[in-house]
């Protein structure tokens, strides 16, 4: 049971981040010449990792062919780059870029520095009242999108 609460509350946590960062990039994407997809691509990246287009797409939990398509934004921005593997190469794997990297770096540091201020403004109560609703809102999102494969 604690194990399902730490869990849960990571997820909570997770979500809050998730939903900062968009209105942080709402603020500053234009800034960055991104789309807010595009920022939660680069977002779903860490520094020398690789993932393959699919688990890109399902970490930014879109379709594969909507991944796709933000995927080849990125690389034509020069954030990430593909390698195919010469085993297989219907496997291709990505990459951040050196300049994904800083933007990843720049994205990071100025999402923080939105979390502070936003929660400067509130007391540990507003605090968790914000991530109740976040969990709230996630259930309902979860059972709409459900709703929407299923009609």
């Amino acid at each position: 049971m604690m194990v399902k609460i730490m869990s849960n509350s990571k997820r909570i946590k997770e979500k809050a981040h998730f939903y900062v960062s968009i209105l942080a990039g709402a603020v500053h994407s234009s800034s960055w010449n991104i789309s807010l997809a595009e920022l939660k691509g680069v977002n779903a990246m860490e520094s020398h990792e690789s993932l393959t287009c699919s688990e890109l797409a399902e970490k930014m939990n879109l379709s594969p062919s909507r991944g796709s398509r933000i995927i080849d934004n990125l690389v034509r921005k020069g954030y990430l780059f593909r390698e195919i593997q010469d085993q297989d190469r219907r496997t291709t794997f990505l990459y951040l870029t050196k300049r994904g990297e800083k933007l990843k770096y720049n994205i990071t540091r100025e999402q923080k520095a939105f979390e502070d201020i936003l929660t400067s403004k509130l007391n540990s109560q507003e605090i968790e009242s914000v991530r109740k609703g976040l969990a709230i809102l996630e259930k309902v999102l979860n059972q709409s999108k459900k709703e929407i494969k299923n009609s």
